[in-house]
């Protein structure tokens, strides 16, 4: 005698980017709802039973089961891609008071750039500025991805408002 099932494993496709952005993550799903969902990690450890959990990058593996009781696994990666690494710099050796030029030091092709002045965007989609205002300035850089990237910060003083000079503090902190 053959015994034969009436129901197939459930057919299983997982939905998710194929690159995230460095230290982000993402809603993934497949493209049929199940009952249950268990997504693991590339070390087979579960890391949500949610339908639509958020993951970053990584190798994963969907174990899903139908209304059934029918269960299916579906492996898939998501690729991580790193962040530009964008500071501003100045070859100017006094910049006590404007005009200073900044230079954004990651100009890899296809980034785009925005500069801002005490938090306001301000100048064009260039690499360098040429800071004309007593500000705090910084610069975002953006990839053909969408992956973006902020600088540290750099202060341009007025002129003779004893700052001292521009600094350049460490991490991004004013």
């Amino acid at each position: 005698m053959t015994l034969r099932s009436r129901f197939l494993p459930p057919l299983i496709l997982a939905v998710a980017p194929s690159v995230l952005c460095e230290n982000t993550t993402t809603t993934v799903t497949t493209s049929t709802a199940f009952s249950t969902y268990i997504w693991k990690d590339e070390t087979g450890a579960t890391v949500s039973t949610a339908a639509n959990p958020s993951l970053a990058a990584g190798h994963f593996e969907v174990e899903v089961s139908d209304a059934n009781g029918c269960i299916g696994d579906s492996t898939f990666f998501i690729d991580v891609r790193p962040v530009p690494n964008v500071n501003i710099s100045t070859p100017d050796l006094e910049i006590e008071c404007p005009p200073a030029r900044l230079y954004a030091t990651d100009t890899d092709e296809g980034l785009d750039f925005q500069w801002f002045i005490n938090a306001a965007p301000v100048g064009s989609n260039t690499n360098i500025i040429l800071a004309t205002t007593a500000g705090i300035y910084q610069v975002i850089a953006t990839d053909n991805e969408g992956c973006t990237s902020a600088s540290n910060f750099i202060q341009i003083f007025a002129c003779g408002s004893g700052g001292g000079g521009g600094s350049f503090p460490a991490n991004g902190a004013a």
